[in-house]
C-alpha cells in the first residue's frame, strides 16, 4: 500500500469520525447556547417574537453564500484530507482560504504536497496539528470575548446612539478588512469580484427601498457574493 492510500485509509477511519464529531458538537452546543441567550435577552429588551424569526430567516439566508463556497473547496480537500478533518474543521474555522493554504504549507514541510504519492501519515499528522492550532483560537475567542461585550453593551444601553455606532463601526471594519485584505491580493480576479460584489449589493439595497423589493433585502448578500463568482468564473 503507497503513504497516499494509508494516509487516505487514516483520514477516514472510524477514530477520526469519532474526534471529529466531538468536535463538532462543541460548536452544536455553542449555537444552542447562543440561541437560548438570545431568546432570554430578546424578551428582556422587548424584541418580539416576529423580529427574532426574520433575524433568523435572514441569519440562515446570509449563510447560504459562504457555505456554497466552502462547500466547493472542501470537496478538493476532501480528496486529500478525508472528510471527517474537513467537516470538522468547516463547522469550526469555516475558512476555507486559511486551511488550504495551512494544510499546503504543513505539507511543503515535508518537502511534499497534498495530492503527492509520498503524502504519508506523518504529514497528515503535521497537517491537523497546524489546522487544530487555528481552530483553537476561533473556540476559545467566544469565551474570552462575551464577558467584556457584555460589559460594552450595558454600558451602551441607555445611550442608543453609540450602540448604533459600534454595531455599524464593527460591521463596516470587518467587511473592509477582509474585502481590502482579498482585494490586494494580487490577482484581477480578487479586484474584480470584490468590485462586482460592491456593485450588485449597492444595487440590491435600492431596490430593496421599494415595497415591491423589500424581502430582496434578505437575500442581498448571497445575491452579491454569487454574482460576483458566476462573473469571475466565466470572465477569467
Amino acid at each position: 500500500m503507497s503513504p497516499r492510500m494509508e494516509t487516505l485509509e487514516l483520514a477516514d477511519s472510524l477514530i477520526m469520525w469519532l474526534f471529529c464529531i466531538l468536535i463538532i458538537s462543541v460548536i452544536v452546543i455553542q449555537v444552542i447556547v447562543f440561541y437560548l441567550l438570545g431568546k432570554r435577552y430578546s424578551s428582556k429588551f422587548g424584541v418580539s417574537p416576529t423580529e427574532m424569526r426574520k433575524a433568523l430567516k435572514s441569519g440562515a439566508i446570509t449563510a447560504i453564500g459562504p457555505a456554497m463556497s466552502r462547500f466547493i473547496v472542501g470537496l478538493g480537500l476532501i480528496a486529500s484530507l478525508g472528510a471527517p478533518l474537513v467537516l470538522a474543521h468547516a463547522n469550526v474555522a469555516g475558512n476555507t482560504q486559511y486551511e488550504v493554504s495551512s494544510s499546503q504549507l504543513a505539507a511543503n514541510v515535508f518537502n511534499t504536497a497534498l495530492t503527492a504519492d509520498n503524502f504519508s501519515p506523518q504529514v497528515f499528522t503535521n497537517v491537523v496539528w497546524v489546522l487544530s492550532l487555528g481552530c483553537i483560537c476561533m473556540m476559545i475567542l467566544p469565551l474570552i470575548a462575551v464577558k467584556p461585550l457584555t460589559v460594552l453593551r450595558d454600558r451602551a444601553i441607555n445611550k442608543t446612539s453609540v450602540g448604533m455606532i459600534i454595531g455599524i463601526s464593527a460591521s463596516i471594519a470587518s467587511f473592509a478588512y477582509m474585502s481590502f485584505g482579498y482585494a490586494a491580493g494580487g490577482k484581477p480576479t480578487n479586484l474584480t469580484a470584490v468590485l462586482i460584489g460592491f456593485f450588485v449589493m449597492s444595487a440590491v439595497c435600492v431596490f430593496s427601498k421599494k415595497d415591491k423589493f423589500k424581502t430582496l433585502k434578505d437575500w442581498g448578500y448571497v445575491i452579491s457574493l454569487m454574482t460576483a463568482f458566476v462573473v469571475v468564473t466565466v470572465a477569467f
